[in-house]
């Protein structure tokens, strides 16, 4: 059965079982009240009759019975359905519904008290095994002196057609507020279902152990809050990563790191790659966004955070495989282009020239690969110089590697995907400016001192005119088509994360000058 109808049918059954209780209740409470007040009147009946002159002054006379029978018969017809019998000390019947038996006993348990203490009281009992009724006894005194009694009474058959008409009266209320409890039930359990996604209760299950499961096997953290800022939860990745930080349950106001969840939680706009560092040292990539329900309002703030070592290793690992790729292209078209010059040599008949040409290509070859394997002890630089040199030699660029270059190691304020960055840029940025020129050249100069390692690269290209120096490192700045302009920003950033220093000169040719700190 359906979580839905689940809810209809017990809510439904509350209620009805409710008002069951209730009606239960309120027919007992009425049935009682009811009494009270019929019990009321019969005993003022009983008072007023034992009041009348005509019943004080003939009861326990002879002949009484004529003069106090017709008053009392035609009082009791006016009472619709009341009795009222008026007896001497003795029990005899001066007055009496029933006309055979006046003059008679009136044979009642109830009468015994009245006559022989004196008291008023109400009672219920049987008359003659007639019917039930309810009645009053009061005592009729007589110059201070009790001479007899009055039983006024009232059938319960005329009690119970009242009672019949007030719960008559009060079951469409009860009806009334089935029906609405009904309607109540059905409209509450469709905003719970809604409220929870239309999920059926072992679906709900499913998903939380399928979120729980993916939380936990995902490689990067994960910490989340709801609306009220309190930290709701905390991953497998995220708990290993911060040791013996406890979030869980805590508020965003607590803690000391990742402060970007309450503005994110506030404003509801994204924050993206945002390098932090946390206790121990760690360094983390973060990334923050808000969480919103069905009617894009927020319901909290999530943040996914990396180990910035991690990133740093794929960073340099995809930058490794896009300059061997770089590399081998270059290659491909400069070998190609050879290729085609000793094969028109050949076809010509110039085999001496094309033995030469071959001679000088490798000897060319040959000795980029021995410098950059002498001096450049980094594989990864030595192969992003060479991806370089590759690239300008196809673009008919003179590159030229100085011959006292040498690097014996990165230092450790720079990691090795940033000092290819800043060479890689600035190697980049000199082919953009001598390409299609004549006489191009770039030369490259690295030079690994105790404290620090200089870099210098010059080319014959266009000199930098005053108006861009102030905003060559500025972000986005370029003056060349597409999305460029991050190379340089990048650099200078690099740069004072380690405080190394970088400018240039420019005239004839344009020099760039790094110095990074051991």
């Amino acid at each position: 059965m359906k979580l839905q109808n689940k809810m209809i049918i017990l809510v439904t059954s509350i209620i009805c079982f409710t008002l069951i209780i209730v009606t239960y209740f309120f027919m007992n409470y009425s049935k009682m009240i009811l009494k009270e007040e019929k019990g009321k009147a019969v005993m003022n009946m009983a008072t007023s009759v034992a009041a009348m002159e005509v019943v004080i002054d003939n009861v326990g006379m002879e002949k009484g019975i004529y003069k106090i029978q017709p008053r009392i018969e035609a009082l009791r017809l006016k009472t619709r359905g009341q009795f009222i019998v008026v007896m001497d000390m003795k029990g005899i019947a001066y007055s009496h519904y029933l006309t055979e038996s006046l003059g008679e006993a009136f044979i009642n348990e109830g009468e015994n008290i009245v006559l022989s203490k004196g008291r008023s009281y109400i009672t219920t009992d049987t008359i003659e095994d007639i019917d039930k009724s309810i009645k009053a006894f009061t005592p009729i005194y007589r110059d201070g002196k009790q001479v007899g009694a009055v039983c006024v009474g009232l059938f319960l058959g005329s009690f119970n057609d009242e009672y019949t008409d007030l719960m008559i009266n009060f079951l469409p209320y009860v009806i009334i507020g089935l029906i609405i409890g009904i309607v109540g039930a059905i409209i509450i359990s469709h905003n719970i279902k809604k409220s929870i996604f239309g999920l059926e209760p072992d679906e709900i299950a499913w998903v939380l152990s399928e979120r729980e499961a993916i939380l936990e096997s995902m490689n990067e953290g994960i910490i989340a809050s709801n609306k009220e800022g309190i930290i709701t939860v905390v991953n497998l990745n995220a708990r290993e990563f911060l040791a013996e930080e406890k979030y869980v349950g805590r508020t965003l106001k607590e803690i000391e790191h990742f402060n970007k969840l309450k503005i994110v939680l506030k404003n509801g706009v994204p924050i993206t790659n945002v390098e932090e560092k946390l206790p121990l040292g760690k360094t983390v990539i973060s990334n923050y966004y808000p969480i919103t329900d069905n009617e894009s309002n927020i319901i909290g703030s999530i943040v996914t955070f990396q180990d910035f070592t991690k990133v740093k290793l794929m960073a340099e690992e995809l930058t490794g495989i896009k300059r061997l790729m770089w590399s081998l292209r270059a290659q491909n078209h400069e070998f190609m282009n050879k290729l085609h010059a000793i094969s028109g040599l050949i076809q010509l008949g110039e085999y001496k020239k094309a033995l030469e040409f071959i001679h000088n290509t490798a000897q060319a070859r040959t000795h980029i690969l021995d410098l950059l394997n002498n001096k450049i002890r980094e594989p990864v630089i030595a192969g992003l110089i060479l991806a370089k040199y590759n690239k300008a030699s196809e673009a008919r660029i003179d590159f030229q590697i100085d011959s006292n270059c040498e690097l014996r190691e990165i230092p450790k304020v720079i990691t090795i995907d940033e000092f290819a960055i800043i060479l890689g840029n600035l190697i980049e940025n000199s082919i953009d400016a001598v390409i299609g020129k004549e006489n191009a050249k770039i030369t490259v100069f690295i030079m690994d001192y105790d404290q620090e390692i200089q870099i210098k690269i010059s080319n014959n290209g266009d000199k930098i005119s005053k108006d861009i120096e102030d905003r060559i490192f500025n972000q986005g700045f370029t003056t060349k088509l597409g999305d460029r302009g991050h190379g340089l920003y990048n650099i200078l950033k690099i740069i004072k994360e380690i405080e190394g220093n970088i400018y240039f000169t420019t005239d004839e040719k344009t020099t760039w000058y790094v110095t990074i700190p051991k």
